[in-house]
């Protein structure tokens, strides 16, 4: 169905009836007053029915089949779990469009539940590979339609569109005389229609999600790339068009008097990847939040009775005492306070990899500057969301042109930073057969020896979302075997990824993107807590793994650049 084939006046048709059978169901007028300001929700005694059951028939399936919609239905009412079980078997309904190529799944509430909605949409479905990435939450009053985006090195959730009808159905209710003249302001009620048909009729729908969305997002990513990239290069370089700052912290090097300007490049560099892969430890819960922005602070207050510099005094310690060097062989000052939950870090980006880099210095004029402004005080994360490696990935692109040369030098040194929808494809030919591979092996493995050529063919012939999802549901031999599912666990989380041609190590971190999530839905079949547990060491371990290999990969690519750029 086309928009020029919903006309308003039948969505206006819906809200009416909508609007009719509150206020014949339920008794309490004022009850329906509260309802319709959103100060209140429905209950089983008002409706004499399911709130949610009751909405879906009054006024969801109406306003969706209006549109032109082809719905398809999830869970009935009857059978959906209980607030606070972790049964989720499937949303409670999908669309889908030309010919099954696109599916949108849904998750809806009892009218002014759509936080719950959103969260359960998000949290539920658009996080597990399994289902598709397109989804709209609503509670029959607002429709929020959500995109999973697998933009960055960490999968994110994007607020498309919402659409609030609730001053349309209070303007209704209004004219049907429900409510007061008073008591709701004046709203257009046929242009928010419009704007409803516009949204969710199926062509409007499938190109908002599909082109003008992704578009928004690739726009927004590139803009925050640009917006960091210049504060990065001035309090790096001091060569930037949009920021002034009077000093750089290429400027405040104090370095071995055989260290060639190369080589103080490639400290200033240095240094700023290990700051920012510290912001990302405390993004991960690694560390606590604000932890560098501590260490400045203490350092200013404390400065006339601490001996040196910043640097000498915090900063350096913690980059070679600290995460280079192994807990029980460090100073017994550094074992207490803020440094106990400091971990050791084996990946090489804490070692020395500058010539005679412990004799740097930098005095104290831009290094608190660049931790409070650019580490800890810039956005580094997308749509407010978590912090994105991928971000600097780009930035590490840009930097290896800017440091060498004109020319650049990412044809000599292969430091090119690959694209999303590349890292995706490689991950899903890669990653994605390999962990079936584990599923398999488990399973065999703890499956009696009658039954194991059965169990192999099984899981061989079903794709790895049905896998997941049959995980998940607890169904058949999935649910019937749980030391496998542990066996599982322990495979994924000792699972080794070699990438022989990393650059800025994207696909690393989309691969890292896409095992944990399988660690996380795989966990279901423990018990809550070893769950909870093996869910959140596997996300810290391999956030901190694949990063900190990331941001050693960066630092030897820029010291190779430095090479060539020099002959």
């Amino acid at each position: 169905m086309s928009p020029d084939s919903t006309h308003p006046g039948r969505l206006r048709e819906v809200l009416e009836n909508f609007v009719d059978s509150l206020g014949t169901t339920v008794s309490d007028a004022h009850l329906v007053e509260r309802v319709l300001a959103g100060e209140e929700t429905l209950t089983i005694d008002a409706l004499s029915n399911q709130p949610e059951e009751w909405t879906e028939g009054n006024l969801i399936w109406p306003l969706l089949e209006a549109v032109g919609l082809n719905r398809e239905p999830g869970r009935p009412a009857s059978q959906r779990s209980a607030a606070g079980t972790t049964q989720r078997e499937a949303p409670d309904f999908r669309l889908v469009e030309r010919g099954g190529e696109f599916v949108v799944i849904g998750e809806n509430k009892s009218p002014n539940k759509i936080d719950r909605a959103e969260q359960e949409l998000v949290g539920d479905y658009l996080s597990n590979k399994a289902w598709p990435d397109y989804g709209i939450a609503t509670d029959g009053f607002e429709w929020v339609v959500y995109r999973a985006e697998h933009g960055g090195d960490f999968l994110e959730f994007s607020e498309v569109e919402r659409v609030d009808l609730r001053p349309v159905i209070n303007a209704v209710a209004r004219d049907l005389g429900y409510l007061g003249s008073g008591s709701i302001d004046d709203v257009n009620i046929e242009e928010t229609l419009e704007t409803f048909v516009s949204v969710f009729n199926p062509e409007g729908l499938h190109t908002l999600l599909t082109q003008t969305a992704p578009k928004e997002f690739r726009d927004t990513r590139t803009a925050d790339v640009e917006e960091f990239y210049e504060l990065y290069i001035e309090l790096l370089f001091g060569e930037s068009d949009e920021h002034e700052y009077d000093t750089c912290l290429r400027d405040d090097i104090q370095a071995p008097p055989t260290a060639t300007e190369e080589d103080r490049d490639l400290f200033a560099v240095t240094l700023m990847n290990r700051l920012l892969f510290i912001k990302f430890l405390e993004t991960r819960d690694v560390l606590p939040d604000g932890f560098l922005r501590t260490l400045v602070r203490d350092y200013e207050d404390n400065a006339e009775s601490i001996p040196g510099t910043l640097y000498e005094a915090y900063i350096k310690p913690l980059f070679y005492d600290l995460f280079n060097t192994d807990e029980g062989e460090r100073r017994p000052k550094l074992r207490t306070g803020r440094y106990a939950d400091v971990p050791y870090l084996n990946g090489g980006l804490f070692r020395e990899n500058v010539p005679n880099e412990s004799q740097y210095n930098l005095v104290d004029r831009t290094l608190p500057t660049v931790i409070e402004d650019l580490i800890e005080g810039h956005r580094l994360e997308m749509s407010g969301q978590n912090f994105d490696p991928a971000i600097l990935g780009s930035v590490f692109e840009k930097t290896i042109n800017h440091i060498g040369g004109e020319e650049g030098r990412q044809k000599e040194i292969g430091a090119y930073y690959t694209p999303n929808d590349v890292t995706r494809h490689l991950s899903e030919q890669t990653v994605d057969p390999k962990v079936k591979d584990l599923f398999v092996e488990a399973f065999v493995e703890h499956s009696d020896d009658d039954a194991a050529e059965y169990v192999r063919t099984q899981i061989e012939q079903t794709d790895l979302s049905e896998i997941l999802r049959h995980v998940e549901d607890g169904a058949a031999m999935y649910g019937a075997n749980p030391s496998a599912l542990e066996d599982i666990l322990d495979r994924l989380t000792g699972l080794t990824i070699l990438d022989p041609a990393c650059g800025s190590g994207h696909f690393l971190t989309t691969a890292m993107e896409d095992s944990t999530r399988y660690s996380s839905r795989s966990s279901v079949g423990s018990t809550a807590a070893k769950s909870r547990r093996l869910r959140n060491d596997t996300t810290r371990s391999r956030s901190s793994h694949y990063t900190l290999s990331t941001a050693s990969t960066w630092t030897t690519s820029l010291s190779r650049s430095r090479s060539f750029a020099s002959g």
